[in-house]
């Protein structure tokens, strides 16, 4: 029996969806130069929940959590997940798209830190990452 109220089966009542805050893309390679990927994603806030909703442009995969937090890594077909978290499996190269959700009853919202690290087996071929500049109290 599915309960009343929650259409679709979404975890949220109507009305209290949380509201769109931002999004974030990021070019992920595995299988060629560089052999794969590793994303992570922390919330600046541990204590505020911020949901996420993932997807992939070039690949088959998306994702809903609870929090700002997200470990993945993309990987080629055939190798061993590296590393813990999710895995992708892609040959070439993609865009995750990461929409950052803001809960209704929250009076603040918190961008993540963003880390990516472009790998060819245990060598780090490159880092980017990018992080909420830090606000005066």
């Amino acid at each position: 029996m599915k309960p009343e109220g929650y259409p679709g089966g979404s975890p949220f009542p109507p009305g209290k969806e949380p509201k769109l805050a931002g999004v974030i893309k990021i070019f992920v390679a595995a299988g060629g130069d560089i052999e794969w990927t590793q994303v992570s994603m922390t919330p600046t806030d541990p204590l505020t929940s911020q949901p996420i909703q993932v997807s992939c442009k070039g690949c088959e995969f998306g994702m809903i959590g609870p929090a700002a937090e997200l470990q993945v890594q993309v990987i080629p077909p055939g190798l061993s997940p590296p590393g813990m978290g999710g895995t992708i499996r892609l040959k070439g190269t993609a865009t995750l798209e990461i929409r950052l959700h803001q809960n209704l009853s929250d009076e603040q919202f918190h961008w993540p830190h963003v880390t990516v690290t472009y790998r060819r087996g245990k060598q780090i071929v490159g880092v980017t990452g990018w992080s909420p500049p830090h606000e005066p109290p």
